[in-house]
């Protein structure tokens, strides 16, 4: 088995720690972007079956979240770090003449899907699949305002919400403070599989001091995705979870607006829907590792 675990200097100087496991004979390359609160090593843990068929795995860490670099989480920084794992990931798979794969978990889905429309779609890049991919926006704001309003705060509608962030970005750890609590409540209910990781003082290893609070909320809720549709020739299979909580938390028709939204980001997709909850863990989850490599070797 070979392993790197490094730090990665792009030519502009901006950093990221990469991780990759892989075994003595490789037969392709996999890379994953992490969950958001944890870390690359966890990434490659969590798919660490397919070590056994020959895919060597990679991730990396979000900013903010590996201490041996000097940065903070903001939203815009993860699509960078992607891209720039991206980048790493090929010139590596063509160094040792590996095909690649990418997997989108949760909100890792959506930096990827967007880096890769950006691309155009590479024919260096083979397929992707997806585990409980966020199709339909990552912080809902009507939701939030909830448990804002739980606190004695509370706001009309999202433009003033912003305009508040806009003119506290250099507020007290007193405020900033209040929203962060909202949040971790609203994180517990989304996220109950979670809950023992999520506290006032950060989400999983995301310690909050290490995020650029009031840039963040505001990216969270205005995060603009282009009208991605993954064009017809590119492979992609999505895995979903019927026992995901966070169709529970929302409306009735969540599910069905979910997968209308696939549907329309990729009509030509593979959809199955699994025993799992929203972080690939269930009855079904060594179902995932046995559909997955049937569909990587179909496209290599």
């Amino acid at each position: 088995m070979q392993k790197q675990d490094f730090v990665y200097t792009d030519k502009s100087g901006y950093k990221i720690h990469l991780v990759c496991l892989a075994p003595d004979k490789p037969q392709r390359l996999i890379l994953i972007p992490p969950l958001v609160g944890a870390t690359g090593s966890l990434a490659i843990r969590d798919f660490r079956y397919l070590l056994r068929e020959g895919c060597a795995l990679m991730s990396f860490d979000y900013c903010g979240h590996y201490k041996g670099i000097d940065n903070k989480f903001t939203i815009n920084k993860t699509f960078i770090d992607t891209k720039l794992a991206m980048n790493y990931a090929y010139e590596y798979s063509k160094k040792f003449g590996l095909p690649l794969h990418v997997v989108g978990i949760c909100y890792g889905a959506v930096p990827l899907a967007y880096i890769m429309n950006e691309l155009g779609w590479p024919e260096y890049v083979k397929s992707m699949f997806t585990v409980s991919a966020l199709v339909n926006g990552i912080l809902n704001f009507e939701e939030y305002n909830c448990y804002l309003m739980k606190r004695g705060i509370s706001f009309d509608n999202v433009d003033r919400f912003l305009e508040f962030l806009s003119s506290n970005e250099n507020s007290s750890v007193s405020i900033e403070h209040v929203y962060i609590s909202s949040l971790t409540e609203y994180l517990g209910d989304m996220f109950s599989e979670l809950s023992d990781i999520i506290s006032d003082t950060g989400f999983g290893v995301l310690e909050y001091s290490r995020v650029e609070v009031f840039e963040a909320f505001h990216e969270f809720i205005t995060i603009e995705l282009p009208d991605i549709v993954i064009p017809e020739h590119f492979p992609c299979l999505f895995f979903s979870g019927v026992q995901d909580q966070i169709f529970n938390l929302r409306s009735d028709r969540s599910r069905a607006k979910y997968y209308e939204k696939i549907r329309k980001i990729a009509p030509n997709a593979r959809v199955r829907n699994l025993r799992i909850d929203h972080f690939g863990r269930g009855e079904d989850r060594y179902v995932i590792g046995r559909e997955a490599m049937k569909f990587l070797r179909e496209h290599e």
